[in-house]
């Protein structure tokens, strides 16, 4: 049966808007694919893990100067905030293979319970408001400043969140909104991280999971939900960037935690 292109614009437009908002884009995915396209829950996730990376192109084009920046810095041509930005991708991604490699091995065998994950990290939320709000500021740092333990902090919340169900960006954001970096800022370091990160995570699930396992997918949808993730995932970083930066810490971290409260409700 050939699956409407419709649907495949929905799939597109699902990632480009869930990946950056703390819900579970695989999920998100896995559930449209599963009840409105009607493919088993092998074909669904496979599905899921192939959209990643729309999102991650999209914020490859949306991040563009800053990862000319940090490889310029790599190759000798430094600045200070080329070399900054450098050293919090590599080390905030070691950092997320320490952590997250080992958790994706033990949730083979362990059951998680995705609500209580997601209830913690809605909490988690809500106490980063709180500080924020009644101190009157958690901080206002940009992200020049970023430091070596802010990589450290960003890579062991990134790497929490190979548990599934849970979100990277919103784990991501929330270290850095607790770190002190101002809305806006947060935004754009989890973003920076997490795309390298992205990548490297579904290329693991890709080869772990499918390797040798037989699929078929329509290549035409699949590059329709692509086009379309792309899109809408990089309107919707600029969205949330722009959005965030009038925002005080308490009132995005307010936001977040709600949504998450939500995706822990409907688990």
């Amino acid at each position: 049966m050939i699956t409407p292109i419709i649907d495949w614009i929905f799939i597109g437009a699902i990632q480009g808007i869930t990946e950056w908002l703390p819900i579970s884009s695989k999920t998100a995915i896995m559930l449209y694919a599963i009840r409105v396209m009607g493919v088993d829950l092998p074909t669904a996730y496979l599905i899921a893990l192939f959209m990643q990376g729309s999102t991650a192109l999209a914020g490859i084009i949306f991040l563009k100067n800053d990862y000319l920046m940090s490889v310029k810095a790599m190759l000798g041509n430094r600045t200070e905030e080329g070399i900054r930005k450098a050293k919090f991708i590599v080390i905030s991604l070691v950092i997320t293979g320490v952590v997250g490699i080992p958790l994706m091995l033990l949730v083979e065998t362990v059951t998680v319970d995705i609500a209580i994950l997601l209830y913690l990290t809605s909490l988690a939320f809500l106490v980063v408001a709180g500080v924020d709000y009644y101190r009157k500021s958690l901080g206002d740092r940009a992200a020049t400043s970023v430091t070596t333990l802010d990589s450290i902090v960003v890579g062991v919340h990134q790497g929490i969140a190979a548990l599934p169900g849970l979100s990277r960006s919103a784990i991501t954001t929330l270290g850095l909104l607790f770190r002190g970096f101002k809305t806006d800022e947060s935004l754009r370091l989890s973003f920076l991280t997490g795309v390298p990160a992205t990548i490297g995570a579904t290329l693991i699930s890709l080869v772990s999971t499918f390797w040798g396992v037989p699929f078929s997918l329509e290549i035409e949808g699949i590059l329709v939900a692509w086009a379309t993730g792309i899109v809408v995932g990089f309107l919707c970083m600029r969205a949330l960037v722009n959005f965030s930066a009038k925002m005080r810490v308490w009132q995005l971290s307010l936001i977040m935690g709600a949504i998450t409260l939500g995706s822990a409700l409907l688990n």
